[in-house]
């Protein structure tokens, strides 16, 4: 094979899936990464299992197995974490339509929220802004008056 053939648009049918297949196939997920991210990356590893049967006669036996193997597992990381999430999916449904977002969540609209405080500006921030203000209350100087938005009558 040729450095033009590898060029071509069959490239990664010929070189790179092989590749990443055999990659693929010795990989594991990362060591404690979530139920959701192990589901993805398994059905990922049978959709490339599926696509080397379809274009590698010689492994396509042992590609579908793999395909099936890992469809299996990523479908049944899916249900356990559906079956996790139900119990506060359901808590939320039962709410009023009025509070939007379960308890302890992010735009939780159960209990008021609280502003924070606002920084104090010290003496130097207020003179400078103070400084940058125009004379007349339009607004900020800009620095080169033809450019200004402000244009006199």
């Amino acid at each position: 094979m040729s450095w033009a053939d590898t060029t071509g648009a069959a490239a990664f049918d010929d070189v790179l899936l092989p590749l990443e297949f055999e990659d693929l196939a010795r990989s594991k997920p990362r060591p404690g990464s979530s139920v959701g991210y192990r589901a993805a990356w398994l059905l990922r590893k049978a959709a490339l299992f599926d696509r080397l049967a379809s274009t590698d006669p010689t492994r396509a036996d042992t590609a579908t197995a793999a395909a099936r193997r890992a469809r299996e597992a990523g479908r049944r990381l899916q249900a356990q974490l559906i079956d996790a999430l139900t119990p506060e999916l359901v808590t939320c449904d039962e709410r009023p339509a009025s509070l939007t977002s379960c308890p302890g969540q992010r735009g939780d609209m159960s209990k008021p929220r609280e502003e924070p405080a606002r920084p104090r500006l010290g003496r130097s921030t207020r003179s400078l802004i103070r400084s940058n203000e125009d004379p007349v209350g339009r607004g900020p100087r800009l620095a080169d008056p033809q450019v200004s938005r402000h244009r006199e009558p």
